[in-house]
């Protein structure tokens, strides 16, 4: 049996060549992860409403309108739906005082708040409400991909 004491003693204390190998690993272990980070921000999921049809500009901003009377408000939640709005002509009934029947349909179109993010993936493929699915695919792929790289790609390194 090998003494451990002994064993460093004849190897030698932890010099200069281990502190460089130490970092080097250390550096390739904490690069590594980041792409599993990284998808937190890629994908994040800003602030949206639905893009209101002959009430938004061609270039609408998150918060350009008011959305009383022109999304429904989900008493559950408290807050305004993200996901559905009143389909109506609002060209006409606002400046002719028509009320009539408003229609809930749901959103093909969003509008984002761009305030903390400029562009996500979330933003570029539309991945909320009923496409909200998606997004967790999208990241469970990249776990898939991660995995099967890693296989793949350390039988080769070796």
């Amino acid at each position: 049996m090998v003494d451990y004491d002994e064993a460093i003693k004849y190897l030698g204390d932890f010099g200069k060549y281990q502190r460089r190998i130490y970092f080097a690993l250390l550096l390739a272990a904490v690069t590594n992860g980041l792409h599993s980070l990284a998808y937190v921000f890629l994908a994040a999921i800003p602030e949206h409403r639905c893009y209101i049809p002959g009430l938004d500009s061609s270039d609408p901003q998150y918060d350009d309108i008011d959305f009383n009377g022109t999304l429904p408000y989900d008493d559950k939640r408290g807050e305004y739906s993200k996901c559905t709005y009143y389909a109506r002509n609002y060209s006409n009934s606002w400046t002719s005082g028509e009320v009539g029947q408003w229609e809930e349909v749901t959103c093909d179109r969003w509008v984002y708040d761009t305030s903390q993010y400029k562009s996500t993936v979330t933003m570029d493929w539309d991945l909320v409400c009923d496409r909200s699915s998606l997004q967790a695919l999208g990241n469970s792929l990249l776990a898939v991909g991660v995995g099967t790289g890693s296989v793949v790609f350390g039988d080769l390194s070796d």
